[in-house]
């Protein structure tokens, strides 16, 4: 029993939540004690909500925080084996819990009209299907969840090319029973392809404040005013046709068709008179001739571009990193290609569809200072840079094995991000001591380089103070630019 308190008390420094979870595991139902658990677990559900809502001060959540505090501690001295369900007590629920992501943004949309966007949160993933409504391009996958989640849509770039409108909270409580849903309206303002950003973030009550836990991803979507052209330009010509035989025999060669059923208001109309037979006059509909016009305009097209014109549409209309690859692999001899604006789109659209980091630094690389390329799209560039990184940093802190420490030096040589490494490898010391050497090789190497920026010598002094080869090695190089 004393074991069992202490268990109780010392997950109070991981938060109430996991405390009063833990509690109702051993808890009986039967127990004298059992109201006061769910008088406390309704206290803190108020808490909650009362600050994600923000309807109270500061101080005053903090007053309410630690007189549940109190409380449960004095629970946790009442209670009694005979309070418990068994003598064998349950393990301590770990963290984090896992649930299922199911959202739909559509990839392409029309200039001016407003898209459903829908995002679906649940622990189980037979609750996430109920009611759903299958559609393309909707993805499925296994997330972070919690008690408390939070959806969010947001525009990528500064120019804010979409006007997104939430129908639903943007807090939310996940039900262990069912599914959360978020529903947000999205209308496109301008024509191309922009990124648009999915924001889930996990809340959870730690020590009395709150931690959110940001889960980012990054949808291209492709808005266009074609449809709504087309949709202007095809409408109804008034006229109706009607194919029959001319008679029961039929023209030489032809067929025999049986005449079709006709109405009785048809069948009392008067014959035609006999008269000279002529050819008849055929009437071309406006959809028609714009289908014509449209395949002549296509054709000129096609037989006055060049070769990486056409070859980029081929490319664009698969729209795969493969496409891309292939595309900038066929044309990369050709001095011409890279300065044509179909090459710096194809690097682009390639960087879009991919996790690869070494074709973002390509990009970087061949027009991080080119006019072919605009600022939002360099922005966007280093900010991808950014995301693969930190989306390597996350499985390195769930898995920090051999294996992924090397991948990710490979992938990420320049290790931006060295300082959360460290933090995630000093969680864990045998993983730290064997990856230590290797990790240090690197830097090292990098700073003993003549490329070595002064930025960058900066940077390595600060994320590795406490490593003396590292600071001997960017002390020896600075001391040698001082000397040249």
């Amino acid at each position: 029993m004393d074991e069992l308190k202490s268990k109780l008390k010392h997950l109070l420094m991981e938060g109430l939540d996991q405390a009063l979870q833990y509690m109702a595991e051993v808890l009986s139902s039967q127990s004298q004690q059992y109201n006061a658990y769910l008088s406390l677990r309704g206290r803190y559900t108020t808490y909650l909500t009362e600050r994600i809502q923000g309807v109270r001060s500061n101080a005053e959540l903090d007053v309410l925080y630690n007189r549940l505090l109190a409380d449960f501690l004095a629970l946790v001295d009442c209670l009694s084996p005979s309070d418990l369900r068994g003598t064998e007590a349950p393990q301590v629920p770990q963290r984090p819990k896992r649930g299922h992501l199911l959202y739909h943004i559509p990839n392409a949309m029309a200039l001016e009209r407003e898209h459903a966007c829908r995002v679906r949160i649940a622990y189980q993933q037979e609750h996430l299907l109920v009611n759903w409504k299958e559609r393309t391009g909707q993805t499925q996958q296994s997330i972070r969840a919690a008690e408390i989640m939070a959806v969010e849509i947001l525009n990528v770039l500064e120019s804010k090319p979409f006007h997104i409108r939430s129908i639903s909270e943007t807090i939310q409580f996940l039900d262990e029973a069912d599914y959360t849903e978020w529903l947000f309206y999205v209308r496109p303002l301008q024509e191309g392809a922009f990124p648009l950003l999915l924001k889930i973030s996990v809340i959870e009550i730690i020590g009395g404040r709150e931690l959110r836990k940001d889960v980012v991803i990054e949808e291209q979507v492709v808005v266009s005013n074609v449809f709504e052209r087309y949709a202007e330009g095809f409408r109804s010509s008034g006229f109706e046709m009607t194919l029959y035989a001319h008679n029961k025999q039929g023209w030489p060669g032809e067929k025999v068709m049986e005449p079709p059923l006709l109405s009785k208001e048809v069948l009392a109309m008067p014959p035609p008179s006999a008269a000279p037979r002529a050819a008849p006059h055929r009437r071309w509909s406006p959809a028609l001739l714009l289908l014509a016009f449209m395949a002549c305009a296509l054709g000129l097209t096609w037989s006055l571009t060049t070769r990486i014109q056409r070859d980029y549409w081929a490319a664009a209309w698969r729209d795969t990193e493969e496409a891309y690859t292939t595309y900038i692999n066929e044309h990369k001899d050709n001095p011409a290609f890279f300065f044509a604006p179909q090459c710096e789109k194809a690097y682009f659209r390639r960087i879009e569809r991919s996790d690869n980091p070494l074709f973002v630094r390509k990009y970087l690389e061949k027009f991080g200072q080119s006019p072919l390329a605009t600022p939002e799209r360099r922005e966007y560039a280093q900010q991808r840079l950014h995301t693969l990184e930190q989306a390597w940093v996350e499985r390195l802190r769930t898995a920090p094995t051999s294996e992924n420490i090397q991948e990710y030096v490979r992938q990420f040589p320049e290790m931006n991000l060295l300082p959360e490494v460290l933090t995630v490898l000093r969680a864990h010391p045998q993983r730290y001591l064997e990856q230590l050497d290797l990790l240090e090789q690197t830097v090292v190497q990098q700073a003993q380089t003549d490329t070595l920026t002064p930025r960058r010598r900066e940077f390595l002094r600060h994320a590795w103070p406490d490593n003396e080869r590292v600071q001997q090695a960017v002390e020896a190089q600075q001391a040698e630019r001082d000397q040249e």
